[in-house]
């Protein structure tokens, strides 16, 4: 309480949220302004907000928004908590029942951020020659990195193991070369 006014003196006990309530409506709300930007400003976010019908999220949406949640507060939610969470509170209650992201699986750090910079295919028409015109000047180059969350790789792929890992590949063609 400030000694002065008498009210409460932190904008968690003025509005009855503690941080990490506040945090996560202040997360969702940025996610639905930029999900639904025509009508950002008529869409009220509060705990009993419902995901769904309310705030307009489709599951492809949800797992947008626990990947920024997953981020903002450095935790792992459980994939069954989110998918079956109805309101932003029940996302509040994923979060407090999250465990610290980074406690699963191998951590290996991540080659991408180092890597120096190409030339782009500026040439390119599509994707494939996009693919085409890497694969012959840098097959070694890493061209995906497979992440479990935001701490452990799974797998990564150069433009040649691309070219030597897909389906249907034929005399040292990469795949996306059609035979002819």
């Amino acid at each position: 309480m400030s000694e002065e006014t008498g009210q409460p003196s932190s904008p968690a006990a003025v509005d009855g949220q503690d941080s990490h309530a506040r945090d996560l409506i202040a997360i969702v709300t940025e996610f639905v302004r930029e999900l639904h930007s025509q009508r950002a400003s008529s869409i009220e976010i509060a705990p009993s907000s419902r995901i769904e019908r309310d705030l307009g999220i489709d599951s492809l949406g949800r797992t947008e928004l626990t990947l920024r949640i997953e981020r903002a507060f450095q935790v792992r939610l459980p994939a069954n908590a989110i998918s079956e969470a109805e309101t932003v509170s029940d996302l509040g209650g994923a979060l407090e029942r999250a465990r610290p992201a980074g406690k699963r699986g191998v951590i290996r750090k991540s080659t991408a951020s180092a890597l120096p910079t190409v030339p782009a295919a500026s040439e390119a028409r599509t994707l494939v020659e996009a693919l085409e015109w890497h694969e012959k000047r840098h097959r070694d180059r890493l061209h995906l990195t497979l992440l479990e969350d935001e701490t452990t790789t799974l797998d990564t792929l150069s433009y040649g193991e691309l070219a030597a890992r897909a389906p249907g590949r034929r005399c040292h063609r990469p795949p996306w070369r059609r035979a002819g």
